[in-house]
């Protein structure tokens, strides 16, 4: 099953010498801190995500079944001893930046965002400059298949 399950605080696309991005496709087979994390469509390991953890609150990631999503990518992040957690998860796009044209595609499961907290989707350059933003507060965040 070809699913992406993440709560993402960032998704950042790097340039490259290639002038597009290559059509690729994933499917989780381990813990999305772990490499390799997943195959590609042609079975070919791979580590898809990068994974960087925040050094305070609760946070972490696995791989498993939630409901009807099985073998799928998990991050997690709470409060925990009057800290915010947070977990980053970083994927560079094979063969460069997407071209004119070009399309991202993501399925993602949020259950839920603390009070004050975010859960959100972020696209970038590779330089870091912000390309498309898709967050929501903990007041828009209900369950919810984006």
């Amino acid at each position: 099953m070809k699913k992406i399950l993440l709560s993402l605080f960032g998704l950042t696309c790097a340039t490259g010498l290639a002038t597009a991005a290559d059509n690729v496709f994933y499917t989780a087979t381990a813990d999305p801190a772990i490499s390799p994390d997943g195959m590609n469509q042609n079975s070919t390991p791979a580590d898809v995500w990068q994974i960087t953890l925040s050094s305070t609150g609760g946070r972490g990631s696995y791989f498993g079944t939630f409901g009807d999503l099985a073998n799928s990518w998990y991050i997690y992040s709470f409060p925990m001893g009057g800290a915010k957690g947070s977990v980053d998860a970083l994927h560079t796009f094979d063969g460069g930046a997407l071209s004119i044209g070009q399309t991202v595609s993501m399925s993602f499961l949020n259950r839920t965002a603390a009070a004050g907290g975010s859960i959100g989707l972020s696209l970038t350059g590779g330089f870091g400059s912000l390309m498309r933003s898709d967050p929501c507060t903990s007041t828009a965040c209900q369950p919810s298949r984006r």
